[in-house]
Parts: C-alpha cells; structure tokens; sequence
C-alpha cells in the first residue's frame, strides 16, 4: 500500500503519453485502473470514466469479454456513467456485465448481486421503481445466502432498497430496512467509517418524516461527527438522501 501512492501519482503524470503510445503494458493498465479509483474517490467522474475508457478499450481485446476483470471494469464504468447521469450508457454496460456475470459464475454469485445491485439503483435514480425494487430484493437474497447475513454489500443493498421505500413514502418500512443495515455495519465496518455516517443521515430523514425529531437530531449529530472528520467521501453506492439538519 505504501508503494501504491507514488506510482498513481506518476502515472497521473504520465497518462498523456500513454494514451498517445497507446502501450499496453499490463502494470502500466493496472495502475490506471486504480488511478481510475482514485478518481472516482476525488468525485472527478469524468476522469476516471476516461482512465476505465483507455483500460477496456486495450484489456478487452486481449483478455475477452468474459475475463472477470474485464466484467469488473465493465461494472465499475457503468456506476461512473450514473454518477454522472450518463443513464443509458450505464444502463447497456450493466446489463452486458450482468449478462456476463451470470453466464460465467451463475446466477447466484456476488459477483452477480453487486451488479444487480448497480442496476437497481440506476433504476431508482430514474423513478423507474417497479424494475428497481426486485433487482434489489434479488441482490439482497444473494448476499443473505452467500455472506450469512452479515457482509457489509448486503447492508449496501438493504439501504439503497431502504431509499426506495422512503422515495415511496414508507417511511416505516425504509426505517427497518435502514436499521437492519445499521445491525449489519456496526459489525463489520469501523465506528468512524463514513458509510457509517451516510448511515445515521438516512436514518435521522426517516426519523424526521415521522416526526420524531429529537431522535433524528441525535442520529444527524453522530453523522456530523463520523463525516465532519472522514478522509473519504461514503461509497458511491451509498445513498446519502440529504442533509438531515434542514
């Protein structure tokens, strides 16, 4: 990990000539790759959509289509294209990597619930809820089975199905989802974590619709005080619904 810094920050460096060389070198690719990562963390979208652009473009001929790290690459562009808004062109590449995600692991992979996952939520950002809904739920019995009910990409799933229910108007349905997730992270992910602290944002929204506004004032501070002090933005999967405060 200690090496992995400087690399990224020379190949950020660098990134123009490799493009006009068009070299594919696989350390060269893979610290592009990561770079993308890197990227992604900084919410520069567009940058990391490019630097995974360049990678698929060289890695898919070579490696072929059903490569998993050419399906990962293929996931993980998508969820860049949404962030950006960019909805059918996610919408393709998700639905091709699920397409290949099944084919080569089955049905019932995680590696097929994390794109279902994906899925749904591009689904739901577009108020297409009927088609969201189920591929969450799918995902979400993937993960029960495969992690026993206890890894933190279920929790992932149960909040932004949580989203779902509140963007609906079930808010007591969204607060059960929200507090099984909260049963699910206290134990797998760190106190200070910042998906922790999406977490309590959500949880004092939906406290809040209900009118319960001196425990969503406790959960909005517990929040404050994990995100007012993280190194890193939650996840991109993480849906943070709002601001809690206002």
């Amino acid at each position: 990990m200690m090496r992995r810094g400087p690399r990224l920050i020379l190949l950020a460096a660098v990134w123009p000539l490799l493009c006009a060389a068009q070299i594919p070198a696989p350390d060269s690719l893979f610290c592009l790759d990561h770079l993308a990562g890197v990227r992604a963390a900084q919410r520069r979208y567009a940058d990391a959509a490019s630097l995974l652009e360049h990678c698929l473009r060289i890695e898919q001929p070579l490696l072929g289509a059903e490569h998993p790290r050419v399906m990962t690459m293929l996931n993980n562009l998508a969820v860049l294209y949404n962030s950006q808004n960019r909805w059918a062109e996610g919408e393709r590449l998700l639905q091709r990597a699920l397409e290949l995600r099944e084919k080569v692991f089955g049905r019932d992979h995680p590696e097929v619930a994390a794109t279902l996952n994906n899925l749904a939520d591009l689904y739901r950002a577009q108020g297409r809820y009927l088609k969201a809904e189920p591929l969450f739920r799918r995902a979400i019995a993937i993960w029960e089975k495969s992690a026993g009910g206890a890894h933190p990409h279920l929790g992932t799933a149960l909040n932004n199905l949580a989203a779902l229910r509140y963007e609906l108007g079930y808010h007591e349905g969204s607060e059960r989802l929200l507090r099984r997730v909260l049963a699910i992270w206290e134990k797998t992910l760190s106190p200070d974590h910042p998906d922790l602290g999406a977490l309590f944002n959500n949880l004092a929204i939906v406290c809040r619709a209900q009118g319960r506004g001196k425990q969503a004032a406790q959960f909005a501070t517990r929040s404050s005080a994990i995100l007012g002090k993280a190194l890193r933005p939650p996840a991109a999967s993480q849906i943070v619904w709002g601001d809690a405060e206002r």
